[in-house]
């Protein structure tokens, strides 16, 4: 795999309501990484449902705004600017935006072992496939 190079300002945006999902890094930018990187937009409001990945970590990193981080068994815990917060695989989670002010999180998907081709498209939204959002 040879070095990359390429410009935020030229990654596709991934889109639901209150939600925007830069694709960083993902299979159309770069097929043979084993990783994803995302930068999420959430506005005043909007939610991230509880879901799960079944074979991916997932990284968060609150880089400014205030949320709550949705677990299982209905437990929520405060989310704020600096916060990371690691999910292992199979671990409920999910992200509610409080009523005032935008939150931007990062968001950091795979694991050094090798991935399944699956997992790929396993990154984002509600559910299992990349087919829950639309492009701009």
């Amino acid at each position: 795999m040879a070095v990359q190079k390429w410009r935020v300002a030229e990654c596709d945006v991934l889109i639901k309501p209150g939600i925007q999902s830069r694709q960083l890094l993902w299979p159309k930018n770069s097929p043979e990484s084993q990783a994803t990187i995302t930068q999420v937009t959430m506005e005043p409001g909007s939610v991230s449902e509880r879901h799960v990945h079944a074979h991916s970590e997932q990284i968060w990193i609150v880089e400014r705004g205030e949320g709550f981080l949705l677990l299982g068994n209905e437990q929520t815990e405060v989310l704020r600017a600096g916060d990371i917060v690691r999910t292992p695989a199979e671990d409920i989670h999910g992200v509610a935006k409080q009523r005032t002010g935008a939150a931007r999180l990062s968001r950091r998907d795979g694991s050094a072992a090798k991935l399944l081709s699956r997992l790929r498209h396993d990154k984002i939204g509600h559910g299992s496939s990349c087919a829950n959002w639309s492009a701009p």
